[in-house]
């Protein structure tokens, strides 16, 4: 807060005076994370199928996309896009409507493959079939969007699948490093997963066409 307040009113020649202060324990209470294995992917993936239900197509839809949760459980059904040539979600706001995003990097187009795609089309069918706008209506709808709950309910069934401690947040972890198994750019990488802040070289142009990023979602699901 203090180097916030020293950016803020230019104070370039004020004194952090916090910065030599110890904290007792300092980094002793972090946890490491759970990184899921290739193995505990494909049995995550062939449970999801095996299930078939809305919880499970959230869980496929992140598995492959690495977006978070909250993020997936968020969707209308006007931001899946099944018909265009690339399939993809539109990750964006709907502030009206309660949904919101962590961040203006959030705000992203992903493409569909893999579990993510099937997830999504089986999602869709029920989401139109029922009448329904948002994609997942058991957990959202207008000004209630209930992804802690759906949260609840995905990381109980995710440790019974895996027999790890693992969660969501494994899920989109684990991304960044298959992504990083297939060479993918780090800005790709950004793109996809909306991470970390854009360089103001990043900011020019458009940014990577929904074919790119889709040809490195495949190459790091193994569809290509």
């Amino acid at each position: 807060m203090f180097n916030d307040g020293v950016r803020e009113f230019d104070l370039r020649d004020a004194r952090n005076p916090f910065e030599q202060v110890k904290l007792a324990g300092e980094g002793e209470d972090a946890n490491n994370r759970i990184i899921y294995s290739d193995d505990a992917l494909r049995a995550i993936a062939e449970a999801c199928q095996a299930r078939d239900d809305d919880i499970r197509w959230v869980v496929a839809m992140v598995a492959d996309t690495g977006a978070r949760n909250s993020e997936i459980v968020g969707l209308r059904v006007e931001d899946v896009f099944l018909e265009e040539p690339v399939p993809h979600v539109w990750l964006r706001e709907h502030l009206k409507l309660g949904r919101t995003l962590k961040n203006p990097q959030s705000v992203r187009k992903v493409p569909l493959v893999g579990t993510a795609l099937w997830g999504a089309k089986r999602a869709m069918r029920s989401a139109q079939k029922s009448g329904a706008q948002w994609l997942f209506p058991r957990y959202s709808a207008d000004n209630d969007i209930r992804s802690n709950s759906a949260s609840g309910t995905i990381v109980k069934w995710l440790r019974r699948v895996t027999k790890t401690q693992g969660d969501t947040h494994a899920l989109r972890h684990k991304m960044r490093d298959r992504l990083r198994h297939a060479d993918a750019p780090m800005d790709v990488q950004d793109e996809i997963g909306g991470w970390g802040t854009r360089t103001v070289g990043q900011g020019y142009g458009e940014g990577y066409r929904l074919e790119q990023l889709q040809g490195w979602l495949k190459k790091a699901v193994g569809e290509a």
